[in-house]
C-alpha cells in the first residue's frame, strides 16, 4: 500500500516467489526482502536514471525493454529520532538495491509497514503459512487420478480391445466405419469385444466424494445455505448464523493480518494529506478502534441478539411476580440492539434529538392531563350547580 500523487492510495499485488519475510516476537511480519524484476525504462522512471547504476543506464540506452533485477528490504529501524520526520527518521527503512552491481539505488521510511502478508492457515513453527489448497492436495491428486481411470475406462468401453481368432482371420483388421474383415469360410469364429466389466457409477460417486471433500476444504459448504422447502424463516436466519460462526475463527487471522493493517494504513495516509473533515471535540486526542460491521461479523453477534430476545420473552412471563422492568435501561437496551444489527447511522437520531422528542411527548401529556382535569372539573360544576340551586332555594323558604 503506497502513498500516490494522483490517487492517494495505490494497491499493488505482489507474487509470492519475490518475497522473503520474517516475523516478529508477536509473531507478526515486519521484515521483508522482495526480489524482483523490471524494465529498465520501467526503472528509469521510479528512480531516475542518474540513480542506477552504470551497467542498467547501458541497459537503457541500448534495449529499454530488458529487465533489470532489484531488492526492495523494509524492516523496523533500530535507531531513529520519532520526533523527527524526514525519511531517515521513519520506523521503517526502505532500501532499493540493485542485485547485479550491487549499487544502492535509494534509502527512505515508512510510517507504517506498508506491505499487507495474510496468511490463511499457519502453523506454530511456520512463517509463510499455507492456504486450504495445500489442506486438499491429496484429494486433489487422488480426483485426478480417479479422472484419468475413468476417461480410460470409458474409452476402452465406447473402443473397446478386440478379441480376434489367431487362424480364422484375414489380417489386417479394419475397424474403421464401412470396413470389411475377410475370415475364413465355414469358421465360426467372429471378431468380439472384449468385457472390461467397468462400473461407471462406482467411479462416479467415488469422484463425487472427493470433489465433496474438497469443497469443504475451503468452506464451500459453510457459505451456501442449503435449499429445504420445509425449512421455516428462523430456522434458515439460525443456519445462516451458524456458519458465519464457524467460518469466524478461520477469518480471524485475516481479519488481524489483512483488514486491520489495511485501514490502519490506508487512515494514516489519508490523514497526513488532510483528507478529512475537522474532528470533533468529543474525538480529540481518543484512540480509534475499528469495529467491523460485515454480514461475518453481525452474525457472530447473533447470539447476544437471541440472549436479548430470550431475555425479554422470559421478563414478560415473569413480569407479574417480579419488578423486572426496574432492571431494564429502555435507551440502552435499543442502542445494543441497534448496535448488534448494525443499522446505518444516517437512520438513527442522536441522544439530544431523541430527548427533544422525549421532552414534547411528555409536555403534550401534560397538557391533555390538564385538559382532561379542566373537563373532569366543569363536569363536576355542573353536575353540583343544582345541587346548590335547590339548597338555596329551601333556605329561602325557610
Amino acid at each position: 500500500i503506497e502513498e500516490d500523487e494522483t490517487d492517494i492510495v495505490r494497491f499493488s499485488a505482489r507474487h509470492i516467489k519475490e518475497i522473503y519475510i520474517s516475523e516478529n516476537a508477536k509473531g507478526l511480519v515486519d521484515c521483508m526482502y522482495r526480489r524482483f524484476k523490471i524494465t529498465a525504462k520501467a526503472a528509469a522512471e521510479k528512480f531516475g536514471l542518474e540513480n542506477l547504476s552504470r551497467e542498467a543506464q547501458n541497459v537503457f540506452k541500448n534495449s529499454p525493454f530488458d529487465d533489470v533485477e532489484f531488492c526492495h528490504v523494509v524492516k523496523p529501524r533500530d535507531i531513529y529520532n520519532p520526533k523527527k520526520e524526514d525519511k531517515m527518521n521513519m520506523p521503517f527503512i526502505s532500501v532499493y538495491m540493485e542485485m547485479e552491481s550491487s549499487k544502492i539505488i535509494s534509502i527512505g521510511g515508512f510510517r507504517e509497514f506498508p506491505y499487507v502478508v495474510p496468511r490463511f492457515l499457519k502453523a506454530s513453527n511456520e512463517i509463510y503459512g499455507r492456504s486450504p489448497g495445500m489442506n486438499s492436495l491429496p484429494d486433489v491428486k487422488v480426483l485426478n487420478k480417479m479422472v484419468e481411470v475413468g476417461l480410460k475406462a470409458a474409452q476402452k468401453q465406447v473402443d473397446p480391445p478386440l478379441l480376434v481368432p489367431d487362424d480364422a482371420m484375414m489380417l489386417p483388421i479394419r475397424t474403421a466405419p464401412g470396413s470389411l474383415n475377410y475370415y475364413r469360410a465355414g469358421s465360426r469364429d467372429r471378431i468380439e469385444a472384449l468385457n472390461i466389466g467397468a462400473n461407471n457409477p462406482l467411479g462416479l460417486n467415488m469422484e463425487e466424494q472427493r470433489r465433496k471433500a474438497i469443497s469443504q476444504t475451503f468452506h464451500v459448504d459453510q457459505l451456501l445455505v442449503t435449499e429445504n422447502r420445509n425449512m421455516t424463516a428462523t430456522e434458515v436466519a439460525q443456519r445462516a448464523e451458524e456458519k458465519m460462526r464457524i467460518l469466524g475463527p478461520t477469518l480471524g487471522r485475516l481479519q488481524v493480518e489483512l483488514l486491520n493493517p489495511t485501514v490502519i494504513r490506508v487512515f494514516n495516509i489519508m490523514l497526513r494529506n488532510n483528507l478529512f473533515q475537522q474532528a470533533p471535540e468529543i474525538l480529540a486526542d481518543q484512540e480509534i478502534d475499528v469495529e467491523y460491521v460485515s454480514p461475518m461479523a453481525l452474525a457472530q453477534k447473533g447470539q447476544e441478539l437471541n440472549s436479548i430476545i430470550r431475555g425479554l420473552e422470559i421478563f414478560g412471563q415473569v413480569g407479574a411476580v417480579a419488578p423486572v422492568t426496574d432492571y431494564i435501561d429502555p435507551q440502552g437496551l435499543v442502542k445494543e440492539i441497534i448496535k448488534i444489527l448494525g443499522i446505518p447511522a444516517k437512520v438513527i437520531r442522536s441522544d439530544a434529538e431523541v430527548q427533544e422528542i422525549t421532552e414534547q411527548k411528555q409536555a403534550a401529556q401534560e397538557q391533555q392531563q390538564q385538559m382532561m382535569n379542566a373537563m373532569q372539573e366543569s363536569q363536576v360544576a355542573k353536575n353540583v350547580a343544582p345541587a346548590v340551586q335547590a339548597i338555596n332555594e329551601a333556605d329561602r323558604q325557610q
